[in-house]
């Protein structure tokens, strides 16, 4: 799904419209990423939950999740660990960040 370019790329996954945005990961965590926030989205219907199973979801502490229908944004990431796209209206930004917390 992804070649870890800036090039917008919409199609169809878990019957959703999938745009993404920005993808710098590899093309298994980008497949992971989506898939994982269609689940989310299909279980629960406040964004904070959606977030927070997205978060845990994508290996723990080190990542955060902000999901929405308008936001901005402006943030630090480590090399090959961010994602940004949509899930029909629902924007989802995916990144690590940090040091992990034990």
């Amino acid at each position: 799904m992804s070649d870890d370019s800036d090039i917008t790329s919409a199609v169809q996954y878990g019957g959703k419209n999938i745009d993404v945005k920005l993808a710098e990961m590899n093309p298994e965590m980008v497949d992971e990423a989506i898939s994982v926030a269609i689940d989310a989205l299909t279980k629960f219907d406040v964004e904070q939950d959606v977030a927070e199973y997205i978060k845990k979801m994508s290996h723990g502490s080190p990542w955060h999740c902000i999901i929405g229908h308008y936001f901005g944004s402006y943030v630090s990431h480590e090399k090959d660990s961010f994602i940004y796209f949509h899930v029909d209206n629902t924007a989802v930004l995916l990144f690590k960040s940090g040091v992990v917390v034990r």
